[in-house]
């Protein structure tokens, strides 16, 4: 059985450094920019956005990504894909959860 990790949540007045603030696309996958890999991140619900938090530090804020009705995949640069389910999953939302 997997195991469910409870991660802290830093408040965003408390990060260092200014995070980049990503919209959601009109259509297709949100890139994520850079050429980590999206195994290597670390993945949070803040109040419907999603926060990423890269494996070099660098930290993403993807807007209104739980509040939209169909988020979009998430995909690197060289073209690696992970589905909106994987997200929150990764991010610790339970799948009965909604926030529209």
């Amino acid at each position: 059985m997997a195991k469910r990790y409870d991660i802290e949540i830093t408040p965003l007045e408390a990060i260092s450094g200014t995070p980049e603030v990503l919209r959601l696309p009109e259509s297709g996958p949100l890139i994520v920019p850079g050429g980590g890999l999206l195994s290597d991140a670390v993945y949070a619900c803040l109040d419907g956005d999603l926060l990423i938090e890269l494996a070099d530090g660098s930290r993403l804020i993807v807007q209104d990504y739980f509040a939209s009705a169909n988020p979009p995949a998430i995909a690197t640069e060289a073209g690696a894909h992970i589905g909106p389910d994987v997200v929150a999953a990764l991010a610790g939302i339970d799948a009965a959860e909604t926030f529209i």
